[in-house]
């Protein structure tokens, strides 16, 4: 009798000893990697989380989302035994992502793609210059797998079929001459998409800076002109030495222009500058010479006595002549000759 209870009693003590061990194997054990997400379905242009989770000593794992649909990040660093990334997809249906070590898959998950937004279509931007470039995209295009876009002439976009790519298809537009265009899109049988993109006049092209006049007189005004600028836009003038000054040094652009006034305190040669407010664009100089002097009328004799008329008209002719040079150089200032 007691050896059977001994033996019982050892029996009983192996047998929770195996049971203790595979209770501490089975804690230790991550088991199968798993891959989730969340949520799902999702609508087509949505977004889901996808986790992988038991990933063991795994460093990196890395993530595909297969046709049709894309992931955030494909190769995630692993953390916790976790590691995660974003899916999402344009195209409604079912769509299989993969988790894989690098060289073999070890988990995957379907996620199912509800229909989404209807086809939309939109160009950026909706008004160009002639010879610029719009983007125009098509979105939210299903399973269709590559569309045409069309214009009138002489608008320009992609010729013969683009490809769709995750439900969305792009071309560039432009047109050589103003006008309103449509942009419309087909499936190769029917147009279901259409947009207007307004072009406007030519290009004014580079920002220009100028001065009038481009020589003056210490003391005096030259007006200096920025053009070819956006409207709403602030211009901004800086000159290059202390002796020289300027009505405003920043000045809100409208038509295109933007002025400001250039006087200096001595002779020399200037550089006016026009920035975006960041770098100098554009520059113009201005030269500015001494202060013109009138010469002095003749002094006439003192004398009770009759002035001799050849001393008259002496002294009026130089002064006429003086008068004359003045203006002169003058006129030569004011008209940059």
């Amino acid at each position: 009798m007691l050896k059977k209870s001994l033996t019982a009693l050892f029996v009983a003590g192996v047998m929770a000893f195996a049971g203790a061990s595979a209770s501490a194997v089975a804690a230790t054990d991550p088991g199968e990697p798993v891959l989730t997400a969340s949520p799902s379905p999702i609508a087509a242009g949505g977004e889901s989380t996808l986790t992988a989770s038991n990933l063991g000593d795994l460093e990196t794992v890395y993530f595909d989302a297969g046709p049709g649909a894309t992931v955030s990040v494909e190769a995630v660093p692993v953390v916790d035994g976790q590691a995660q990334t974003t899916f999402s997809s344009n195209v409604p249906g079912p769509k299989t992502a993969t988790l894989s070590n690098g060289e073999t898959p070890i988990a995957s998950v379907e996620i199912q793609v509800t229909q989404g937004p209807a086809p939309a279509i939109a160009a950026d931007p909706g008004t160009i210059n002639t010879n610029e470039t719009s983007t125009v995209t098509a979105s939210f295009l299903g399973d269709i797998e590559t569309v045409r876009f069309s214009t009138q002439a002489p608008g320009i976009v992609a010729d013969g079929d683009v490809a769709v790519v995750n439900g969305v298809a792009t071309t560039p537009f432009s047109a050589t001459a103003p006008g309103t265009y449509e942009v419309s899109v087909s499936d190769g049988e029917t147009n279901f998409l259409f947009i207007d993109i307004v072009v406007t006049g030519t290009d004014p092209g580079e920002p220009t800076l100028t001065a009038a006049p481009t020589t003056i007189a210490v003391g005096a005004t030259s007006t200096v002109t920025a053009g070819n600028l956006s409207d709403g836009d602030t211009a901004y003038f800086s000159v290059d030495d202390s002796a020289a000054s300027l009505s405003a040094g920043t000045a809100i652009v409208a038509d295109g222009v933007a002025t400001t006034a250039f006087t200096a305190t001595r002779a020399g040669t200037y550089t006016v500058y026009l920035g975006d407010g960041e770098t100098s664009i554009a520059s113009v100089e201005i030269t500015v010479t001494a202060a013109a002097t009138v010469p002095a009328a003749p002094v006439l004799p003192a004398t009770g006595g009759t002035v001799s008329p050849v001393i008259l008209w002496t002294g009026l002719a130089a002064l006429l002549a003086g008068i004359v040079a003045v203006s002169v150089a003058a006129y030569r200032r004011a008209h940059n000759r």
